[in-house]
């Protein structure tokens, strides 16, 4: 017994050394990326993706998707995101899901993407949540809910995404999935177009003429003191 509780100890610092060798690869990768050495970039992802690391699996993922220091293999994107997906990495699970929906290096399966940008959200991804919001506008992969989509959207637009911003405010100015409020509206847009969506700042002047100037400036100050809630779980991209 006693043996067997050395060997055991043994493995448990090997482990722990190869994970903090994986966290250091990682960490040079990431640094050589951002200054655009993707060579070295690619070398520091395939040795922490290599002692099981789901971020460098992503990361080595995009570069092959980008085809940054290698030939574009979309195939090889796929079979990383999996690995890294099953590991329960939202990033991965989002991009997978982006690979299904688009049929790249996969076959072509919204259902698929469907499952995957659920799986994501479950893990504090809003990006997921922002293209659930959208999947279950248009019944792609999923049968068509408003409720839902107008439900994704506003867990997007609450942690601060312009692009779900501007789709709750024309759920709101339509009255899709939810009773028809422009003042609503106006405030998701406002924000929206605040954080410089152009679609946003274009529809604004047409709502405004609708409401009154009292609930302009009503919605505008509520746009300013407005802060974004921070996800369930803050995933790095």
């Amino acid at each position: 017994m006693a043996a067997g509780r050395g060997l055991f100890a043994v493995a448990l610092v090997l482990l722990l050394l190869a994970a903090t060798s994986a966290r250091a690869d990682l960490a040079a990768g990431k640094k050589a990326y951002v200054a655009n050495d993707y060579a070295t970039a690619l070398a520091e992802f395939r040795a922490a993706a290599a002692a099981g690391d789901a971020d460098a699996k992503t990361r080595l993922a995009v570069m092959y998707l980008r085809g940054e220091a290698v030939d574009k293999d979309p195939a090889k994107a796929a079979a990383l995101l999996q690995e890294a997906a099953a590991a329960d990495f939202a990033p991965a699970q989002f991009n997978l899901g982006r690979l299904y929906y688009a049929g790249l290096g996969v076959e072509q399966d919204p259902a698929a993407a469907a499952t995957w940008f659920h799986r994501a959200v479950a893990n504090g991804d809003m990006l997921s949540a922002q293209a659930l919001s959208l999947l279950y506008h248009d019944g792609v992969g999923v049968e068509r809910d408003l409720g839902k989509a107008v439900a994704f959207a506003r867990q997007a637009a609450d942690a601060g995404l312009p692009d779900a911003q501007y789709q709750l405010g024309v759920f709101y100015a339509r009255g899709l999935g939810v009773e028809q409020d422009l003042g609503e509206a106006y405030f998701w847009l406002f924000l929206a177009g605040q954080r410089g969506l152009t679609p946003a700042r274009m529809a604004l002047p047409q709502l405004a003429v609708q409401l009154s100037d009292d609930m302009q400036q009503e919605m505008e100050k509520r746009a300013a003191a407005w802060v974004p809630r921070p996800s369930p779980a803050g995933a790095e991209r």
